[in-house]
């Protein structure tokens, strides 16, 4: 089509001269007037309608529309004095810029409207209806001005017939500017009752969630008694949610007798599902764990991760079908800081110990079962290993190695976890703290963070 308008522009003028070549030297002359001047105003609003046409796909098409009514405007004004005066071309003026307005800034200008209402309008057929008849009313009556300035015939039904299409398309857009103005209302109404009503229900689901974090921070041992216990350590705890699925836990053994001992428990848990459910899920798991290790007071790391996937199962009816996939993994380990012997036992999670002087890393493997239903369920197992001064021991979920970024936006993966925590150990633990944070965050970059994270250091 832009090629078409192309041919079309460049051929109109030649057809347009021919007709006036042809007139003058009486080809036309047993004819009516009206066929020569048909086929002048056919050429002419074939031109103009093509011009239009080009600029409709042009980037500055609104500076064309302006620029061309402009120059259609004061044409037809130097017409019209030319006519008073009686000065010669006045005819001519006045033809031209009466068709410039009609085939080239018309189209232009109700292309534009179009075009605007399209994207405003619950119906784009009647924006389109609406147009092309304002389009139309507005040709035949700036045209029946022309031919009433020319005293040509049928220039009165022109008139006529374009001030009636135009009027009734005005009145079309009144009638549905109104119809939208009260629709886009209702819309409106309609979409701040909702917005309000889900900012009630959001402010309710946001403040039971706050308070479901209060009731897990209540089953979190304090980070007071950590730093006691510990006095070279840290905990990174950043849940993906408000509330966790990762949990840490650590208890003194002989506590609850009020019995003096040496060794301490420590655990990084990661259970099914993040948010409200992996939370639950936390209460469920870390309530097993107490009751296991604490009340029953069971201290080899094995044995308790064995009982306590029995009451997880128990707890969760996983033998009659149900909860078969919830449970957790977990890294638990028997510390005594004094001597430095380390018992170990893990449900899928490993720990690394990392030398004093970060020459060599000691990798504690998990059994790869979890606590839970497992239908190969198998007694875990215990390593133990003895820590020398300087030593660094680290627990972590899955969730920091797991974390999707950098420039390519794939998972950070264990082995560069490990590489990290290496080339850290030597410095004190809340700077490790704040760099595990860190490079954490900048690795994440702009993604969304997929999972819990907990990471727990703990220096002999």
């Amino acid at each position: 089509m832009k090629r078409a308008s192309i041919y079309v522009m460049i051929g109109s003028p030649f057809a347009i001269a021919g007709v006036i070549y042809l007139t003058e030297y009486g080809w036309f002359a047993n004819m009516p007037v009206a066929i020569p001047l048909l086929v002048t105003l056919l050429a002419f609003a074939s031109l103009f309608l093509s011009f239009a046409f080009f600029y409709m796909h042009s980037p500055r098409r609104k500076k064309a529309m302006i620029v061309l009514g402009v120059i259609g405007l004061l044409i037809t004004m130097l017409g019209y004095i030319f006519k008073l005066q009686h000065w010669p071309g006045a005819n001519v003026q006045t033809i031209v810029g009466v068709l410039i307005i009609c085939f080239s800034y018309s189209p232009l200008r109700f292309y534009e409207k179009y075009l605007r209402w399209k994207g405003l309008s619950l119906s784009h057929r009647d924006a389109l209806y609406l147009s092309i008849s304002e389009l139309l009313g507005s040709v035949f009556f700036f045209l029946g001005i022309l031919f009433k300035f020319m005293h040509w015939p049928y220039a009165n039904f022109m008139m006529t017939s374009g001030a009636l299409v135009l009027g009734a398309s005005v009145l079309g857009w009144n009638r549905k500017f109104k119809q939208e103005v009260v629709q886009r209302k209702q819309m409106q109404d309609d979409l701040h009752s909702a917005n309000d009503l889900l900012a009630e229900k959001n402010k309710e689901i946001t403040d039971s969630i706050n308070y479901a974090k209060k009731i897990q921070d209540a089953y979190l041992p304090p980070m007071r008694v950590f730093e006691h216990y510990f006095q070279e350590g840290f905990i990174l705890f950043q849940p993906k949610d408000i509330v966790s699925g990762d949990f840490y836990w650590f208890f003194k053994e002989g506590f609850a007798e009020n019995k003096a001992s040496d060794w301490v428990y420590l655990a990084v848990a990661d259970c099914t599902g993040h948010g409200v459910p992996g939370a639950i899920m936390s209460v469920i798991c870390c309530n097993a764990l107490n009751d296991v290790a604490v009340t029953r007071a069971i201290q080899s790391p094995e044995k308790i991760l064995d009982e306590t996937r029995q009451l997880v199962v128990r707890t969760l009816k996983s033998e009659n079908g149900s909860g078969r996939q919830d449970g957790m993994d977990i890294s638990l380990c028997r510390f005594n800081y004094k001597s430095g012997e380390l018992q170990f036992a893990g449900a899928h999670n490993p720990a690394i110990v990392v030398k004093a002087g970060g020459a060599e890393v000691i990798e504690l493997g998990a059994d790869k079962q979890p606590i839970g239903f497992f239908e190969r369920a198998f007694p875990f197992t215990l390593k133990e290993y003895q820590l020398q001064k300087g030593d660094t021991l680290y627990l972590f979920t899955d969730g920091y190695a797991d974390q999707f970024g950098g420039p390519k936006g794939k998972k950070l993966k264990f082995a560069n976890l490990q590489k990290l925590l290496q080339s850290m150990h030597n410095i004190p633990m809340q700077q490790q703290k704040q760099q595990l944070t860190d490079a954490f965050e900048n690795w994440r970059g702009n993604l969304e963070q997929i999972d819990d994270v907990c990471v727990i250091g703990v220096r002999l």
